[in-house]
């Protein structure tokens, strides 16, 4: 166990905001990413671009969330379901934002389009790969 902080410390020390700016800075690169990917396959299909952005910012943000749960501990190491309100939330969240592509009467309300197999295949590719670059720089 770590000892507290000190009383008169900052919540948000200089360490902390440069490890939520690279955070940051991971998950909006796979968002670019994948607007990159989607606009230089088809230029003209931009709305499908920003449904695949929507969905890699939201699902990367859900298993960020998993990772957040440590500083130095990796999901493994603190135990998948030790927190299962935090599991509950993710699944709904993933859950809302799937129903929220798929479902005709939701794509007009938000502007998206349903994706094909292979583009869901990336989409989870894309938002996997921040929370695997702070889970193996906790090792």
């Amino acid at each position: 166990m770590r000892r507290p902080r000190a009383s008169r410390s900052s919540i948000l020390s200089w360490d902390v905001a440069w490890v939520i700016l690279a955070q940051g800075l991971l998950v909006g690169g796979v968002a670019l990413a994948a607007f990159g990917y989607m606009y230089m396959t088809n230029p003209k299909a931009v709305d499908e671009a920003r449904a695949m952005v929507f969905c890699v910012l939201v699902y990367a943000e859900l298993f960020r969330a998993l990772a957040a749960r440590s500083r130095w501990l990796t999901c493994p190491q603190l135990g998948f379901f030790t927190n299962p309100l935090l599991l509950a939330a993710v699944f709904a969240s993933a859950t809302l934002q799937f129903g929220i592509v798929i479902a005709p009467f939701t794509q007009p309300l938000f502007r998206v389009e349903t994706h094909p197999f292979s583009e869901w295949l990336f989409i989870a590719l894309l938002a996997l790969t921040p929370v695997t670059v702070i889970e193996v720089t906790k090792l």
